[in-house]
């Protein structure tokens, strides 16, 4: 084939590939909820799938067909170079379906096609030299004249190919397959289930990090910061938010109880006069600290005694930011000074005629407003205020400032961009700020509330915002929920961390900074994929990647996290690259590498992405970097002891700073460096404080600062009062401080999933605040769940959040505990039901990964009585307390607001059911299925329940899709409920079919039914007339209510006479000797014999009929089934767990957890199973040739599903189809799917555990016995007797009084049994009335020995029914 024809098919097969992709673009367009997500999920994930294999396919074979550079050329000239941008249309589409991301936020080229509401401004600014030309190339892309001396950047990039996908497994063991419904997603899981792990702290290195501290009081809203608005910054404001923001001092703490959480207080700062900070700043000049424009190497760049800031006396820098334009920084007294590039007022606005500012220069506008931390960006600058407030100013061309949009006057008026002075950004809603950021062009705001605000351009600030003009900073609706404690901001993209360690990235990605190859662009953050820990992990919680429990350094932890080498503590940003702080101290980095800005070796390594580890040089003897800050192509380090390290600029990794004091505080922009150290003496603190706006606890009265302590201090309050003898009908101070803490715990969901990691901290913390006595306490906790729960969800419904993130949905599991609460008269807990039908529809609408990620907690982080205790029995009284019936003052009853509410909460309980269905493959199941009946559904009427049964019996599958019915959740409904919702069901069929046939007798004038199927048989001859009757017998007649007749008997069937031909009936139907079942599986197995010589369809069918007969009519046999055929009966599948011999089982397990290659010549199998045959030895083969065929390491699994499927399946085919049509002749299979295989076993042969005590409590006196009676008294006690035989005697007696040896379903407890007087005194024996459960019993006294013979007598030795 020659190339041309080579490349025309290339052409052709890419159309048709592409027409695949476009369909798939479409569909990815638009955000899919749960309501058809699996579906929706599968069939991209396929379509996806078979797009990329076919495509790797073909670029494979167009490298082997290509020998040659002409060749080549060629062939890119044809349509190679046509293949590489389709490959990256597909790895965006596959990201965009794995991390559940419109594609219209991934693809800036699709937002100007269509809606144009997504249009946006794309920029890109070119890479220039960190001198006064990248000033003006800046200011040539927004139009301004300025020279052509531009540096270009070489822009190619290379294309990755995704990698193709595996084939699926087959899995023999039903545990396992259920597992595998969970683990289809690992590989999307790693998108979207990202990784977790407790706070991230930087080591402990005695020193602290005042920018990333909560700050304490904050004005509303401003516009413009004065004299007169900020002079009170420093006292205390009612009427604003308490501050709540994890700080450095809780690092690897994850409950309230071990910190103070909700404290955001800056620690103060003072400085001796006659100390002094030392600070060193090497590279540009003009942009750094040096008072003068001269470049410094590091050698020379600790600033002389008599410079602005290195002099004795100066104010010591607390906090100092540089960009590739000017630098600031942030003194101990509150105070900025500023330097550089002053073109457009970033320096100082006031200075217009001052382009270049060469010695830092105090910024007087700020006025009284104390900064307590900086960021530069390019032609800007943001100082937060020890208020919460972040001042801002310099360009606001894009936005960037976040001040209010001035109006003005005259129409003609150009609207001023430039040196904008010093205002508050309006960061909206009583918001505080803990830390700020900024890019080029734009600014984030780190809030006391763990989310992040974002203004100026659009790649950053969110595809919603106006092309044009300024824009207010604004949240992220995709990082609605997480805990986020940290953020960076490079030139043009930012990264996010979040509490647990995951990093989150968005922006530009030409260069791979975002951690990812593709797209180019990111509108939306997504995680950052880091690499697999290296780690071992101590158990088998793995619920994420990479989290999990973990051993280090030989030192183990219990607690489930990330681990510690990829759980990211600190990110920073360049202007190309990224480099991650992990908090096992090593660097994960991506992005450009061309000047060694990553560590890595620029020849082989110029653009790094994903992620690649960097190890500290000295990590073997305990080095480990603890922070990092990023220029525009260097990266400045501080590790664990203090010292600079510095990479990039043309150089690799070097220590630069050693031989100082310890570092304190680092800065790189540009191509500048700054780090500041202390003083000979001591440690720098902030001169002035700030005082908390959060109700004053008096400290002398022991009032402790967390929720935890202050129910304590509650308690111990209440506990007081009583021994005081006073009454506590008031509310305590510290009452209403714990009412006020909880609610603003509840109100903001990313504070909540910042703790409580170790469920049973909420439980033990719920469970103390349920304790509380003090009625007004009470009230205001419960007052302030409702309040504080109500905003959080507010958060978190709308559209726009994005909820797919582990971190983000773990807060809908912990609000669950808050309704495991009893209501009184006095006190009344969500009473319209709003809140639970508020969170249940949250939890409803999460996207299919949040849905995953969900349950994945779920089951993973609570045990057994955890999950029972925190997410089902909440859940399971919300839904009790919506179905009680109310009585109004009118005597009239009345359901409940709340009721609204139970479709939802069946919803979800139904997701926890199926979820812990799933781990009973599991060591430890979290729970069982009698941990989710619910006594509120299970008592409705049986009127009601039949409705709701039949209605949906006759519903299409639309209309069950769209209606809501009880029925259809049986889970909830108690065994005992179920059974007699099927006998109402069967007696209402008995009844249509005994009115089918009416007749009208002339003669009696009247109508005339035969409501009966009377089977009038032999005792001596029970089998084969039974047998014989039934086969003669239509359908329609064996619906009907079955009366038995022994011939020769006078009894008279209301119940009794029937239950003893089922239990003959099951001794001579269900005898092995029979030759209908096998004996291969001993005697307690009850299974199908295949050498059955008999007319085999025909004898099955009637002994099906027999056994439908039994379940119609609500008759226990005595019969041993397995459960395999329970499941082969209500259509469930089937699995090594059901297997019928025992002994096969536990050997074919063992195969499947054999953990060697050797398989096949250990175990010695092949493809067959040998079995007898009339006597005979015979082998069958289990597939095609698998006398052939050994059975190995890879093809084991498919040998037990086989062997599984033919045992339980193909060898009884014939025997079980003709069993299950006799049983279907008779009941219908909808009628049955109302039980579990393990509840329809009890309905067939009832419960093995017979429970005398609970029968004692339940039964029932008449004739003039009560429980006091003497001879009721001796007979508990002969019933109770320990003795050899007393178990058989239990068996008896139980037999004698009620028909069967068996409890009936729900025990003996729900068995209607009766004591009734038999007469005085007499030699007569007990007898009893089977039909109705009561035992006849003569008044023999306190006579014990007399009962006992007669009694004894009895249940031994009569059987019959009106035997003279």
């Amino acid at each position: 084939m020659t190339m041309s024809e080579n490349a025309s098919d290339t052409e052709h097969e890419l159309k048709q590939l592409e027409a695949e992709l476009s369909q798939v673009e479409s569909s990815l367009e638009v955000t899919r909820r749960l309501s058809n997500g699996r579906v929706f999920f599968q069939s991209i994930q396929s379509t996806l799938g078979s797009i990329r294999s076919r495509f790797n396919s073909r670029v494979l074979q167009e490298e082997e067909t290509t020998n040659d550079a002409e060749d080549m050329d060629a062939l890119v000239d044809n349509g190679l170079s046509v293949s590489r941008d389709f490959s990256e249309r597909l790895s965006t589409a596959e990201l965009a379906h794995s991390a559940r991301i419109p594609l219209g936020h991934l693809r800036g080229s699709l937002l100007t096609n269509g809606n144009p509401e997504l249009q946006m401004r794309r920029r890109s600014f070119r890479s220039t030299s960190v001198t006064e030309e990248s000033k003006r190339d800046v200011e040539e892309e927004r139009g301004d004249v300025v020279s052509a001396n531009t540096t270009a950047v070489n822009n190619d990039r290379r294309r990755l190919m995704g990698r193709s996908r595996g084939r699926s497994s087959l899995f023999a063991s039903r545990t396992r397959a259920e597992q595998m419904e969970g683990e289809q997603l690992d590989m999307h899981l790693n998108e979207s289930f990202v990784n977790m792990s407790v706070l991230p702290m930087a080591p402990d290195t005695n020193k602290e990090d005042c920018s990333s501290s909560a700050n304490t009081s904050i004005t509303n809203e401003q516009d413009s910061i004065s004299s007169s608005s900020s002079s009170s910054s420093n006292k205390e404001h009612s009427n604003t938010e308490t501050p709540i923001l994890l700080t450095r001092s809780l690092h690897k703490r994850s409950s309230l109880s071990r910190g103070s959480i909700l404290s955001g207080s800056i620690h103060d700062i003072e400085v001796a006069e006659t100390n002094h900070a030392i600070v060193y700043s090497w590279g540009t000049g003009i942009q750094s600290l040096h008072d003068d424009s001269c470049d410094k190497t590091v050698e020379e760049s600790r600033l002389n005694l008599d410079s602005r800031i290195g002099k004795p006396g100066a104010p010591a820098i607390l906090s100092v930011a540089t960009s590739c334009t000017h630098t600031a920084c942030a003194t101990s007294t509150g105070t900025v000074l500023t330097c550089g590039l002053n073109e457009e007022g970033a320096v100082d606005p006031h200075r217009k005629t001052d382009v270049r500012i060469e010695r830092p220069t105090l910024l007087e506008s700020i006025g009284p407003n104390r900064i307590v931390q900086v960021s530069c960006g390019l032609n800007h600058t943001a100082g937060l205020s020890a208020n919460g407030s972040v001042l801002t100013w310099g360009n606001n061309q894009y936005g960037q400032l976040g001040h209010r949009r001035p109006f003005s006057t005259v129409e003609s008026e150009e609207v001023p961009v430039k040196f904008i002075p010093p205002k508050g950004m309006s960061l909206g809603g009583g918001r505080r700020a803990a830390a700020v950021a900024c890019g080029h062009n734009f600014t984030l705001v780190l809030t006391t509330r763990m989310s992040v605000l974002a203004c100026g351009i659009n790649s950053i600030a969110g595809y919603n915002n106006e092309e044009k003009g300024p824009a207010m900073p604004s949240p992220l609706p995709a990082l609605e929920g997480l805990p986020l404690v940290s953020i960076a901001a490079g030139d043009s993209h930012a990264v996010v961390v979040t509490a647990h360690g995951t990093a989150f990235a968005w922006g530009n990605n030409q260069s791979g900074c975002c951690g990812r190859p593709y797209p180019t662009t990111l509108l939306l953050p997504v995680p950052v994929r880091v690499p697999e820990t290296t780690f071992e992990s101590l158990g088998s919680k793995r619920p994420f990647p990479n989290w999990g429990t973990w051993k280090n350094n030989g030192s183990a932890c219990d607690a489930v996290s990330l681990a510690e080498d990829v759980a990211v503590v600190h990110a920073a940003c360049g202007r190309e690259h990224t480099v991650l702080v992990t908090q096992s101290g090593r660097l994960l980095v991506c992005g450009a590498n061309h000047d060694w800005q990553l560590g890595l070796d620029m020849e082989a390594n110029s653009r790094v992405s994903p992620l690649e580890p960097v190890e500290h040089p000295n990590s073997t003897s305990g080095g480990s970097f603890i922070t990092a800050e990023a220029g525009d192509e260097h990266t400045l380090l501080l590790d664990n002891k203090g010292c600079a390290w510095q990479m990039g600029n043309g150089k690799p990794l070097k220590c630069v700073l050693t031989d100082t004091k310890a570092i304190l505080t680092i800065a790189a922009g540009g191509k500048q460096s700054i780090a500041v150290a202390p003083g000979s003496k001591g440690a720098t603190k902030r001169k002035f404080s700030v005082s908390s706006d959060r109700i004053t606890i008096d400290e002398s009265q022991n009032m402790a600062q967390t929720v935890e302590d202050l129910i304590e201090h509650v308690i111990r309050e209440e506990k007081h009062i009583e021994d005081l003898g006073m009454n506590d009908s008031n509310m305590c101070p510290s009452g209403q401080e714990l009412a006020n803490r909880t609610e603003e715990l509840l109100m903001y969901p990313a504070v909540i999933n910042s703790v409580f990691l170790n469920s049973s901290e909420l439980n033990d913390i719920h469970q103390k605040m349920v304790s509380v006595t003090n009625l007004k306490v009470r009230k205001a906790i419960a007052t302030a769940v409702e309040r504080g729960m109500k905003m959080g969800l507010e958060q978190m419904r709308p559209s726009s959040a994005r909820m797919i993130y582990p971190e983000a949905v773990r807060c809908l599991l912990l609000y669950i505990q808050f309704f495991d609460r009893d209501d009184n008269d006095s006190l009344v807990f969500d009473g319209s039901g709003d809140l639970i039908k508020a969170l249940c529809d949250t939890i409803l609408n999460l996207p299919f990964e949040g849905y995953k990620a969900f349950l994945t907690w779920a089951t993973t982080m609570y045990p057994h009585d955890l999950f029972v205790r925190m997410l089902v029995r909440p859940l399971l009284n919300q839904l009790n307390k919506a179905l009680t019936v109310v009585k109004g003052a009118d005597g009239v009853e009345h359901n409940r607001r709340s009721r609204q509410a139970a479709p939802m909460l069946v919803a979800v309980l139904k997701w926890l059911y199926n979820a812990a269905e799933l781990s009973k493959g599991n060591s430890v199941q979290i729970a069982k299925p009698e941990d989710f009946y619910s006594v509120g559904v299970s008592n409705l009427s049986l009127e009601a329940l039949y409705t709701d049964f039949e209605t949906m019996q006759k519903a299409n599958e639309l209309q069950r899709s769209s209606h809501f019915f009880f029925c259809a959740n049986p889970f909830l409904l108690l065994p005992e409920t179920k059974r007699n919702l099927l006998q109402i069901v069967n007696k209402v069929k008995m009844y249509k079919v005994a009115t089918e046939n009416v007749t009208y007798n002339e003669e009696e004038k009247q109508y005339e039914i035969d409501p009966y199927f009377i089977l009038e048989i032999e005792r001596d001859d029970l089998l084969d007339q039974a047998l014989e009757k039934v086969k003669h017998t239509d359908s329609s007649q064996l619906r009907k209510e079955l009366k038995v007749v022994f011939k020769g008997e006078q009894g008279i069937d209301a119940g009794g006479v029937t239950k003893e031909f089922f239990q003959l009936l099951s001794e001579e139907l269900f005898d092995v000797h029979s030759g209908l079942w096998t004996t291969r599986y001993g005697d307690h197995v009850t299974w199908f014999n295949s050498d059955c010589t008999w007319e085999k369809d025909e004898v099955y069918e009637l002994v099906g009929v027999l056994v439908g007969l039994a379940l119609y009519n609500c008759v226990l046999l005595d019969v041993h089934f397995p459960i395999a055929l329970y499941r082969k009966l209500l259509g469930m599948p089937l699995g090594l767990e059901d297997m019928v011999d025992e002994e096969l089982k536990k050997g074919l397990q063992q195969l499947l957890d054999y953990p060697h290659d050797d398989v096949e010549y250990v175990f010695c199998l092949n493809f067959e199973v040998t079995v007898l045959e009339l006597g005979q030895e015979q082998k069958i083969e289990l597939k095609e040739g698998g006398s052939d065929i050994p059975v190995t390491n890879d093809n084991k699994e498919e040998y037990v599903l086989l062997y599984v499927k033919w045992l339980l399946v193909d060898s009884v085919q014939p025997q079980w189809d003709a069993f299950e049509n006799g049983i279907m002749r008779v009941m219908e299979a909808s009628s049955l799917d109302l039980f579990r295989p393990e509840e329809l076993q009890l309905l067939v042969v009832g419960s093995p555990n017979l429970d005398f005590a609970a029968l004692e409590r339940n039964t029932k006196y008449e004739g003039g016995y009560d429980k006091e009676s003497n001879v009721v008294r001796c007979f508990w006690r002969f019933v109770n007797e320990t003795t050899p035989t007393q178990e058989q005697t239990q068996v008896q007696l139980l037999k004698f009084a009620t028909g069967s040896k068996m409890a009936p379903i729900g025990g003996l407890g729900n068995l209607p049994f009766k004591i009734q007087r038999a007469g005085p005194d007499s030699s007569q024996l007990p007898t009893s009335h089977t039909c109705f459960n009561t035992l006849l019993l003569p008044d023999y006294g306190d006579d014990y020995e007399k009962l006992k013979d007669r009694l004894g007598r009895a249940i031994l030795e009569c059987e019959g029914f009106g035997l003279q």
